[in-house]
C-alpha cells in the first residue's frame, strides 16, 4: 500500500510539470518529413509525447518543463532543416527537403523507401 502511494504522488507532481505546445511547422513534404521530425523530438530528454502531422504541419508535443523547453525543441526540429512558426532557424543553406536524398521533393521517389522506388 505505502509502494502505491508513492508511485501516485510522484505521477502527480509530474504532471505539474508538463507543459503542452502546439508548434507550426513548414518546409515538410510527405508524411515522413513528420515521422523524420517525430523520431528526434521523442528522443529529446524531457519530451513525453510528440504527434508530427504533415496534413496540419504542426507539432504537438508534451514536455516536462524542468527537462526540456518550446526553445529547445523548435531549436531541435530547425536542426533537421525544418522552420518553426517563431524560428528563423533554417537558413539558404538548409536542403530543399531534409533527409530525402532518394528524390527530389514532391516526386514519386520521394522519401519512397528502396522497395518502392520506382525502377524506371
Amino acid at each position: 500500500m505505502r509502494g502505491t502511494l508513492g508511485v501516485a504522488a510522484f505521477v502527480l507532481l509530474n504532471h505539474e510539470n508538463v507543459q503542452s505546445a502546439t508548434i507550426a511547422v513548414s518546409g515538410m513534404h510527405c508524411d515522413n518529413c513528420a515521422a523524420e521530425i517525430s523520431t528526434a523530438l521523442h528522443k529529446l530528454q524531457g519530451v513525453q509525447t510528440a504527434e508530427v502531422s504533415f496534413a496540419a504541419a504542426t507539432a504537438k508535443v508534451n514536455y516536462d518543463a524542468r527537462v526540456t523547453t518550446r526553445e529547445a525543441i523548435e531549436k531541435k526540429i530547425g536542426e533537421l532543416g525544418y522552420r518553426t512558426g517563431s524560428s528563423d532557424a533554417a537558413t539558404s543553406t538548409a536542403p530543399q527537403h531534409p533527409g530525402c536524398t532518394r528524390g527530389a521533393a514532391g516526386t514519386p521517389d520521394c522519401c519512397a523507401s528502396p522497395a518502392k522506388k520506382s525502377s524506371t
